[in-house]
């Protein structure tokens, strides 16, 4: 955008671009949506409505559905690690990044997850967020493993065999956690990972504990 100064010079001003606007709105629009419906009842004519623009201009910044879902869904699992990553920079021991790591997890979006697990082998737009999903989850889990083990506080042969036992191990507590059944709460989700965690990396449980008592 320009406009005349008063030397009468032409003088530039920053103007943000509308897509900078449209396309956060519409993606946490989504979000809001998907949280309170699922990904199988979500409409694009729904997203417009929320965001309060078209459906017209919802496909001109995403083109199809699935595509306006992963990106979504993909911005929600960025804003579960990025203040993760950080947090999790400060500390400096081992034993209290894998304590935060499974404290942090008990409480994040997993019925956004667990949806969207069942919904990618239909829509194949939306698989290769589900398969990011899961690798970063084991990846973050190999990542504090092998600190760990540069520190010398456990001996650990294949830290990436051991990240994959333990998401596979969280994904299932997850999945009965969301469900509500019986003495799945956050709480027993966080003692189950750090009783694992204790026997895969051979350390002390209670000092596992009172790290995530730490972190909580």
């Amino acid at each position: 955008m320009t406009v005349s100064g008063t030397s009468g010079r032409t003088v530039s001003r920053p103007r943000r671009r509308l897509d900078d606007i449209r396309r956060p709105q519409i993606q946490a629009a989504t979000l809001e949506l998907i949280r309170e419906r699922g990904l199988w009842d979500v409409r694009l004519a729904d997203v417009a409505k929320r965001a309060g623009i078209s459906a017209t201009s919802v496909v001109y910044y995403f083109g199809t559905k699935d595509q306006l879902l992963a990106l979504a869904i993909a911005e929600a699992d960025d804003a579960f690690y990025e203040p993760l990553v950080g947090e999790l920079e400060r500390l400096e021991r081992g034993v209290d990044r894998i304590a935060r790591l499974f404290v942090s997890s008990s409480t994040s979006d997993w019925p956004l997850w667990m949806d969207l697990w069942v919904y990618s082998r239909h829509h194949p737009e939306t698989a290769a967020a589900q398969r990011h999903f899961h690798e970063r989850w084991r990846e973050m889990i190999a990542a504090v493993v092998r600190y760990g083990v540069q520190r010398g506080e456990w001996q650990v042969p294949d830290p990436d065999a051991v990240a994959l036992r333990l998401s596979a191990l969280t994904d299932g507590l997850a999945v009965h956690m969301v469900l509500g059944s019986r003495g799945h709460t956050p709480e027993a989700y966080v003692a189950m990972s750090l009783a694992a965690a204790a026997l895969e990396l051979g350390c002390d449980l209670a000092e596992l504990e009172a790290a995530a008592g730490r972190a909580s």
